[in-house]
C-alpha cells in the first residue's frame, strides 16, 4: 500500500542555518530502510528555499508564501507523502546513530504502537526533560508550569515505555493511524498540537510510546526566538484551545492558576535577567518579560489573544 517505510516532514520557518544541519544528518545517519524528506518552508525570508533547492535536489519541497502554522504545513506534507509511517522532525534537530531506523524497527515490533518517539538531547548532550511530559490535563499543566518535568529523572533503563503525549520534533506515526484519526488540527498554529494528535491517537484504541535508544539534539525554539509573542503567547493561547477541547471548567480553572504561577516565576527570573544582562541579552529578557505579563493578563482577566499579540507587536515596534 505505501512503496516506502518513511516520510520524513520538516517543517521549517527562518531556520536555514539549522535545517542544512538537519537535512544532512537525515541523509549521512538513515540506512536500511526506504524513506523520502518532504521540506515544508512557511514563507521563510532567509533563503532557506534556496538553501533546499540548490542543497538537497532529492527533497521534496513545498514552499508556501506565508506562515500557515505548524499543524497545515505538516499537514500539506502528509497529503503527498508515500510511507507507511510519517515522522515528524523539526528543522532545528540532528539525527544522531540511525536515530530513524531504529524508530521504525520498533514499531514494527509492536503493532499496537499507533505513535512513537525517542530520546532528545540538548545541544550541550544533556537530556531535554520537556520531551519525558507523560500527561498534559489538569495535573499535568502544574507539573509543566512548575517544572517538575526538570526534577524528576527519566527512567532510562528502561528499553521503552508507554507515555500519553509526544512532542511534534520527533515523532513518528503510523498512516494507517492517520487514515483513521485524521491529520493534525489546523485551529492550533503553535504549540499543543502534537498533544492534540496524540489524544486522538489514544482515543482510537492505540498506544504511544518511548523508545529512548533513538536519540535526536534538538536545539530548541529556534522558529520562534525572533518573535516571542508567538512563542509564549501563543504556546498559552493553545493550551486554552486544547483544555476547551478536551476537558472541563474546572480544569480551565486549574490550567489559568497553574499558569498564573508559572508566568509569575518566569517573569521574576526574566526580570532579574533584564537588570544583569548587557545590550541584546537585556532586550531579549524584557522581551520575554512583557511577554509573560501578557500571558498573567489573559489567565487573570480573559484577555484576548488577539489583544495580547497586539500589545506585544507595539512594544517590539516602541522599545527595538
Amino acid at each position: 500500500m505505501f512503496p516506502l517505510d518513511v516520510t520524513i516532514i520538516v517543517v521549517n520557518w527562518n531556520t536555514k542555518d539549522y535545517l542544512v544541519q538537519c537535512l544532512a544528518s537525515i541523509f549521512v545517519e538513515t540506512e536500511g530502510i526506504t524513506f523520502e524528506v518532504i521540506v515544508v518552508d512557511n514563507g521563510s525570508t532567509d533563503g532557506s528555499v534556496e538553501l533546499v533547492e540548490q542543497g538537497f535536489p532529492q527533497v521534496k519541497l513545498i514552499a508556501n508564501t506565508e506562515n500557515k502554522g505548524f499543524p497545515a504545513a505538516n499537514n500539506q506534507g502528509i497529503a503527498i507523502s508515500h510511507g507507511k509511517y510519517i515522522l515528524l522532525l523539526n528543522s532545528d534537530t540532528i539525527v544522531l546513530d540511525g536515530a530513524i531506523q531504529k524508530l521504525i524497527t520498533f514499531v514494527n515490533q509492536h503493532p499496537e504502537a499507533g505513535a512513537a518517539g525517542g530520546l532528545m538531547l540538548k545541544r550541550d548532550g544533556s537530556i531535554d526533560p520537556i520531551c519525558f511530559l507523560t500527561r498534559f490535563d489538569a495535573i499535568g499543566v502544574w507539573q509543566y508550569y512548575l517544572l517538575w518535568h526538570k526534577i524528576k529523572k527519566p527512567h532510562l533503563a528502561r528499553e521503552f515505555w508507554e507515555t500519553d503525549i509526544l512532542l511534534g520534533a520527533f515523532m513518528l506515526v503510523r498512516q494507517t493511524v492517520i487514515q483513521q484519526i485524521g491529520g493534525m488540527d489546523e485551529s492550533f498554529f503553535l504549540m499543543s498540537e502534537d498533544t492534540d494528535w496524540c489524544l486522538r491517537v489514544r482515543q482510537a484504541g492505540w498506544k504511544i510510546y518511548y523508545h529512548p535508544a533513538s536519540k535526536i539534539i534538538h536545539y530548541g525554539s529556534e522558529s520562534f526566538k525572533r518573535s516571542w509573542d508567538r512563542g509564549i503567547i501563543t504556546a498559552y493561547n493553545s493550551k486554552e484551545m486544547l483544555f476547551q477541547k478536551y476537558y472541563g471548567r474546572g480544569s480551565m480553572i486549574s490550567l489559568r492558576i497553574a499558569t498564573l504561577f508559572g508566568s509569575l516565576l518566569r517573569l521574576m527570573g526574566w526580570s532579574v535577567s533584564a537588570i544583569m544582562k548587557p545590550g541584546e541579552l537585556r532586550y531579549d529578557a524584557q522581551l520575554r518579560c512583557y511577554a509573560y505579563w501578557q500571558v498573567i493578563k489573559q489567565a487573570i482577566t480573559g484577555q484576548s489573544y488577539q489583544t495580547s499579540r497586539q500589545a506585544m507587536e507595539h512594544y517590539n515596534e516602541n522599545s527595538g
